[in-house]
């Protein structure tokens, strides 16, 4: 019977590199069959919903350049040039038969209704002809 030292190694991995890993770990490993347990720190949709944040994440970006500035996010409260303040419900919302973008938001006064419009519009300046004491640049900005 021979004694020798063992070590412990643990590994987080995203699931994409979890086969070249554990390839890596038999080709160095001195036994023939090293014992290897892998847990999943995740189930499959949490793995796609963090994909999901992602590419949100990436699609604000490039909306925020598209509009030169921040785009509206759940929870925030945006100040409408009529002198109204409105709470996000969410932003961007994708219309599933045209693709395009609108935001949701809830009215801070009178009956706090719930309302949609596109995000081209929601995003757009004053139109400062038809509405000259309008007092912003822009139909809405956050406060």
């Amino acid at each position: 019977m021979s004694e020798a030292e063992e070590l412990k190694v643990e590994v987080n991995v995203s699931s994409d590199n979890l086969n070249s890993t554990l390839l890596a770990i038999r080709t160095v490993h001195p036994y023939e069959e090293p014992v290897i347990n892998v847990i999943p720190l995740c189930a499959p949709r949490e793995e796609a919903l963090m994909e999901e944040m992602k590419e949100n994440q990436e699609q604000r970006r490039l909306l925020g350049a598209k509009y030169r500035r921040a785009i509206p996010q759940s929870g925030e409260v945006w100040y409408h040039f009529k002198n109204n303040d409105y709470k996000i419900v969410a932003c961007p919302v994708i219309h599933t038969e045209s693709q395009e973008i609108y935001c949701v938001y809830q009215a801070l006064y009178g009956s706090y209704g719930i309302y949609c419009r596109p995000l081209d519009m929601f995003m757009s300046e004053v139109d400062h002809e038809k509405y000259p004491q309008a007092g912003q640049k822009y139909r809405f900005e956050k406060k």
